[in-house]
């Protein structure tokens, strides 16, 4: 019977030679129509390119873009994550803020004094701050001094505060009320160094807390008012540790004025005192300079008159010496040269006592010019001797003049000394009454002393609580949340190796993507339907299988020239489809295609290597290695080749088949082979070697980038190239989430899918 039906069918196939033909001419019109429409879009992205003349970094950029593209699409895919995320996010950020004690902010607001400096009339003051930028920005480092929160804890004896000390031993409910917070200093076991405040780790440890809770923060940009913010779980506690740190600022800075005076007063006291011995010592000085004098002023006057007058009767002697020591010569030269009476009367002008002498030497003529030598000799002798006794009366009133000189200069020496001990007194007196007079206005000055700041506005119990901030905590945690929602599909989507679309797959696999095979979830039932006659097959499915088809005889027409008249070995005859794994959907994509070629009037052997019936029929398929006819459509058969794990003779049985196949070439249009998956068996690539053309399996959203190239590579290994990709099991609601662009035909899915 089956070689009747065998029979039948081959008249049927040779009398339908013509329909193929014309078939295969609808086939080539239907590809010419791709193959012009990609050629003008090639042609006119070629025409893009050169007019640019970036290849690459068109290639580059539109590698980004798609990149981009896909990021965008994983975003949108997954909204509902980023929207659960954020949910999440909040929930927990409130959960959060409820774990969290309550705090209060108290503020105290202080404001520095920024007046000129003021000279009153009984005393000066000095008061406020220089006007400044570095001054104001210098306060506001004052403020957040550790030294004013030391004082602060000292003297509100915070180290045994639990909310600052969580050791600490509560002595009852009141604990941390503010009415405990002492305003005495406390008393420390621990004795200070060298005047230092003793070290204690735990009492640094609550400054350094306490410093935490505090905020000093300038109101405005320029302004010279400060704001004090204390936090603390008691709203009046607050309060009170921001206005006790206020008032330690304004309390220090007049102890830091106040130091200063005490310094300066201190320095203007010994200064005093100083002066006061100075003018003391200069007193005795100046007495005993007075006490010490050898004479008097009028002493003193009498022997500045004496010597004048002695010096002027010098003057007046030594006059007379000239005039002794003029005649002398005179005389001389008369004595010398010439007549002695006529030089003698020539003289008489000059010297009176040369006309005594002429008169005298003339009574006796004789011995006139003897006596008149004799007279001029005697009065020669008188003018020396005269001469002489001036000269010694001159010398004597010069040593006289010397010694009074002398007393003088030492008497003017002592009056100098004493003239300068006496401006000495005179300054240090006028020194000694202004540093007095200061040194009073400054004793007094702390009781004129204005503050260099002020507090405007005290703290005041907060009403509200200030921590936790349950919206702020909400909303950071749920960016948070959202950030790292977003974070983690943008590393999913740059980490994933699934391939979803047609791109993924032609870039992956470098072979055109063929076409698209659907889930089916019915699968099983329309494969049976195949076998048992009874029912019809899903048209959904067949218009896929149908462009399946078109596509893998238009790209094997692509590669190899179309032969119109068919021959015993043409290059399109045998057909396998192989996949990298099991589980991808390859026996589902196959049969479709195997339907579809037979319902082209072709006759269709589908060829299944496997372990167990991967065509879903079950016992409708006999597991023999002889082509069993389909009930459905009549052009089909099916072949069943068990390749089993234990069956230790595979290599056996592939030859086997060999030798069936060159047979089935002559009776069958087409054979499909249904190869194990390349990656779990060995033989696949054996398989592959007998078939015309491969096609290479990939499912949708499930086979990664690695397993597809690993496959691609072990066939290239064997010499065997695919013609292109067929997508399977491809979910068709989910293929816009990927920008998928495989679908051909823009139509409703049906509701059932």
């Amino acid at each position: 019977m089956h070689l009747l039906i065998r029979t039948a069918d081959q008249r049927v196939r040779r009398n339908a030679s013509r329909n193929l033909t014309c078939h295969f001419k609808l086939l080539r019109s239907e590809q010419c129509i791709l193959v012009k429409l990609g050629m003008k879009i090639d042609k006119r992205n070629t025409l893009e390119q050169e007019m640019l003349g970036n290849w690459v970094d068109i290639a580059v950029a539109g590698q980004e873009l798609r990149l981009l593209g896909d990021l965008s699409r994983a975003l949108r895919n997954r909204w509902k994550l980023l929207a659960l995320a954020a949910i999440f996010g909040a929930v927990m950020g409130g959960l959060l803020s409820f774990q969290r004690d309550e705090t209060f902010d108290a503020t105290a607001q202080v404001m520095i004094n920024t007046q000129i400096l003021v000279e009153t009339s009984f005393t000066p003051v000095e008061s406020g701050q220089p006007i400044s930028t570095t001054v104001l920005e210098s306060e506001i480092e004052v403020l957040r001094s550790l030294d004013l929160v030391e004082k602060v804890v000292d003297r509100f004896n915070l180290v045994d505060d639990v909310e600052f000390n969580a050791d600490a031993a509560p002595t009852g409910e009141t604990t941390n009320a503010p009415e405990t917070l002492s305003d005495q200093p406390t008393e420390t076991t621990s004795t200070s160094i060298n005047g230092n405040p003793p070290f204690d780790a735990l009492r640094e440890e609550i400054i350094a807390t306490v410093a935490e809770k505090r905020t000093v923060n300038q109101v405005g940009n320029i302004s010279a008012v400060y704001a004090i913010t204390f936090n603390s779980k008691d709203p009046r506690k607050a309060a009170v540790l921001a206005n006790a740190l206020a008032e330690e600022y304004i309390s220090a800075s007049r102890d830091a004025r106040i130091k200063t005076l005490e310094l300066s007063q201190g320095w203007l006291q010994s200064r005093t005192e100083d002066l006061k011995l100075r003018l003391s010592t200069l007193s005795v000085q100046r007495e005993q300079f007075l006490l010490s004098a050898p004479y008097s002023p009028e002493e003193v006057e009498t022997i500045k008159a004496r010597n004048i007058s002695d010096s002027r009767q010098i003057s007046a002697t030594r006059q007379e010496i000239e005039t002794l020591r003029a005649d002398i010569a005179i005389m001389r030269d008369i004595l010398t040269w010439g007549d002695i009476i006529t030089r003698a009367s020539a003289a008489q002008n000059t010297l009176p006592e040369m006309a005594q002498a002429i008169i005298i030497a003339s009574e006796n003529p004789q011995t006139a010019r003897t006596q008149l030598r004799k007279i001029i000799a005697s009065l020669i002798d008188q003018r020396d001797l005269q001469k002489s006794a001036i000269e010694t009366a001159i010398k004597e009133s010069e040593s006289e003049i010397a010694s009074s000189s002398a007393i003088l200069v030492e008497q003017a020496t002592r009056d100098a000394e004493l003239s300068r001990i006496e401006n000495d007194i005179v300054v240090a007196e006028a020194i000694y009454q202004d540093f007095v007079s200061q040194l009073t206005r400054r004793t007094q000055q702390d009781s004129y002393l204005d503050d260099d700041a002020r507090i405007i506005s005290s703290a005041r119990p907060a009403l509200d609580a200030s921590e936790p901030n349950r919206q702020l905590y909400v909303i950071v945690a749920s960016v948070l949340a959202t950030i790292a929602a977003f974070i983690t599909i943008i590393v999913s989507e740059i980490r994933q190796s699934k391939l979803r679309n047609r791109t993924e797959f032609e870039l992956a696999t470098d072979l055109p993507l063929l076409g698209i095979v659907p889930e089916i979830k019915d699968l099983p039932a329309q494969l049976q339907i195949l076998h048992s006659g009874v029912g019809t097959l899903d048209p959904f499915l067949m218009e896929f299988a149908r462009k399946l088809r078109v596509s893998v005889l238009a790209e094997t027409m692509r590669r190899h020239k179309f032969q119109a008249s068919r021959t015993d070995k043409h290059p399109m005859q045998v057909i396998a489809g192989v996949a990298a794994c099991p589980d991808e959907g390859q026996s589902s994509a196959l049969i479709a295609l195997t339907v579809a070629l037979a319902e082209a009037n072709e006759f269709v052997l589908y060829v299944s290597f496997s372990d167990v019936d991967k065509s879903g029929a079950g016992s409708a398929i006999p597991r023999s290695v002889t082509p069993a006819p389909s009930s459905t459509i009549p052009r089909l058969s099916f072949l069943h080749i068990n390749l089993s794990a234990q069956n230790k003779n595979e290599t056996r049985i592939i030859l086997e088949f060999k030798k069936q196949l060159d047979e089935l070439r002559l009776t069958y249009d087409r054979i499909i082979l249904d190869a194990p998956a390349i990656l779990s068996r060995s033989c696949s690539t054996q398989i592959c070697q007998y078939a015309d053309e491969i096609v290479q399996i990939g499912r949708w959203n499930h086979t990664s980038k690695g397993e597809i190239r690993s496959a691609l590579q072990t066939l290239s290994d064997a010499d065997v190239t695919p013609i292109g990709v067929i997508a399977t099991r491809f979910d068709l609601t989910q293929a816009k989430r990927y920008g998928d662009n495989t679908v051909y035909i823009q139509r409703a899915i049906p509701a059932h899918r």
